[in-house]
């Protein structure tokens, strides 16, 4: 799955499992009390000698469904819903990570990095992104934002934004993909930006890892 916030997604398959439960509630009485109520009509008129015995209208074929073909339609509704949920949730499960190496220095938030080989990968917490080297000397958290593109991304790549000598993480694409993670500015690259610094667009190749 992209490198998106789950959290609108899952709201709204909740919201559409509250209506289809709502539906299929509705479906079950309506298939379960409309019959009933037609037939103690009709029982009444019968009592009251406006329509002889055995004769009449018939209850309409809409409002003469059996009360177990509505439950098992119900119960159908119900079981879509659940499948979403959990297809959901799976898809939350899910993480992403790249490799990556840097050739140079460079920050990420408040915090500055020596080149080398890094990977970065998504968490379960929703924005947050795990950055760590290759000679696994420990990793830190870091959050981003979602970013879009129209076309997917033609390459897993890093883009940094290089201020004179100095480069900072900017975002995070996977090929095929038109959702990516962006990071927040750091302090000193704000204050550089104020100084009117120039900020030139930088592009690390990198390999999804599976």
């Amino acid at each position: 799955m992209a490198l998106r916030d789950t959290a609108w997604m899952v709201h709204s398959i909740e919201d559409e499992a509250d209506g289809a439960l709502r539906s299929a509630r509705e479906d079950l009485l309506s298939g379960l009390g409309k019959p009933r109520a037609l037939r103690v009509g009709r029982k009444q008129a019968e009592a009251e000698g406006r329509v002889a015995p055995g004769t009449g209208d018939s209850i309409p074929s809409a409002f003469a469904e059996e009360p177990k073909e509505v439950l098992m339609k119900s119960l159908k509704s119900i079981l879509v819903v659940f499948a979403a949920l959990l297809m959901a949730g799976v898809a939350q499960g899910q993480t992403t990570k790249v490799r990556a190496f840097i050739p140079f220095d460079f920050v990420v938030g408040d915090r500055a990095y020596s080149a080398g080989e890094y990977w970065l990968q998504s968490t379960r917490t929703q924005g947050v992104i795990q950055i760590g080297d290759a000679r696994d000397s420990g990793s830190v958290m870091v959050l981003s934002n979602a970013c879009e593109t129209l076309a997917p991304a033609e390459q897993t790549k890093l883009v940094f934004r290089r201020m004179g000598d100095n480069y900072f993480l900017s975002q995070v694409w996977v090929e095929g993909r038109t959702v990516g993670r962006e990071f927040p500015r750091s302090q000193v690259e704000i204050k550089m930006a104020q100084n009117h610094e120039k900020a030139d667009a930088v592009i690390v190749a990198a390999n999804l890892v599976k």
